[in-house]
C-alpha cells in the first residue's frame, strides 16, 4: 500500500463559519521566525539558477514536496504575498512568471568571480 507524500492541514481547507479577522503575520513576525526564514532561503537556494534567481512556482513546488509549509499558516493565501511582506527577497516579473532571489546573498556568478579574484591576486 502506498501513502501520499504531502500532508495537508484540514483547517486550511475549511472556511470557518465565524467572521474572524484575517491574522496576517507582519514583516517583523515573519522575519523573526527563524524556521520560516531558513526554509524559504533553503528553497530559493535549492531551486536557483547561476545568478541566484528562482522561479516562484518552482520554489512553491519545492516547499510543497519538502515540508508541511503553507502560506495560509501565516495568514496569506498566496506564497507571493508572504514573500513580498517578509521582504527578504528581490522580486522580478519576467515573461515566464515571477522570480525571486535572496537579498542577502550574492549571485553564484558574483561569488565565483570574487573567489577567482581572491585566488588570482591573493588578497
Amino acid at each position: 500500500m502506498k501513502a501520499c507524500a504531502p500532508f495537508i492541514y484540514t483547517e486550511n481547507l475549511i472556511d470557518s463559519a465565524e467572521d474572524k479577522p484575517s491574522l496576517k503575520a507582519d514583516r517583523k513576525t515573519l522575519r523573526g521566525d527563524a524556521a520560516l526564514v531558513h526554509l524559504l532561503r533553503e528553497a530559493v537556494s535549492q531551486t536557483s539558477d547561476d545568478e541566484s534567481w528562482a522561479m516562484l512556482s518552482t520554489v512553491g513546488s519545492y516547499l510543497t514536496n519538502n515540508s508541511s509549509f503553507s502560506p495560509l499558516n501565516y495568514g496569506y493565501r498566496k506564497l507571493s504575498e508572504l514573500i513580498r511582506v517578509c521582504d527578504l527577497f528581490e522580486m522580478d516579473v519576467i515573461d515566464s512568471g515571477l522570480r525571486i532571489r535572496d537579498k542577502k546573498k550574492p549571485s553564484k556568478v558574483e561569488h565565483l568571480f570574487y573567489r577567482f579574484v581572491i585566488q588570482r591576486y591573493q588578497y
